[in-house]
């Protein structure tokens, strides 16, 4: 079944306003420009390998192959974000050329199944530190209950040698 370009536009635009909330019209026109113009330019540029779309501190990368999540990972590792670093230019905003970011090396596995294995990995490790985090903020706050409850004499320890003797 063929949509018409009308509905099409009417849903887009009922879609912008549920999306857009009780934020003013003016406001939020900027926004849609703005992601317009990101995938104007993203559109424009598909097949250039010197360009790289950039918004805020992301750059737009599009994969032809490889796991996603695993050059998320590695780009953001302490020795490439330090190569990132070392290539950015500006004091207050820091810019770095498509050539620049494009330069640096990095060794990948080959096979996407491994790349994939290690993706699955440090995420596991990620959830498993955002548990430990989670139960040593509940540890220190049990903690903090306790020297509460003992600093303000509400709850008293008991002598041991007294109550053995």
């Amino acid at each position: 079944m063929a949509i018409k370009k009308s509905d099409l536009y009417a849903s887009l635009w009922a879609s912008c306003d549920e999306l857009r909330g009780g934020m003013d019209a003016s406001q939020y026109k900027d926004d849609v420009l703005f992601m317009l113009f990101i995938k104007y330019i993203s559109d424009k540029c598909a097949n250039s390998i010197d360009f790289a779309p950039s918004v805020g501190d992301s750059v737009i990368l599009r994969l032809t192959e490889g796991d996603p999540a695993f050059f998320g990972y590695l780009l953001n590792t302490p020795a490439v974000a330090r190569k990132k670093a070392s290539l950015g230019q500006g004091d207050a905003v820091v810019h770095i050329r498509a050539a620049a970011l494009g330069g640096i090396e990095v060794l990948v596995p080959p096979d996407g199944e491994e790349q994939t294995a290690v993706a699955t990995v440090l995420s596991d490790m990620d959830a498993e530190l955002a548990d430990l985090s989670a139960r040593l903020a509940k540890t220190r706050a049990i903690k903090q209950g306790m020297m509460q409850e003992l600093l303000t004499g509400r709850t008293r320890l008991l002598d041991l040698e007294a109550t053995t003797a």
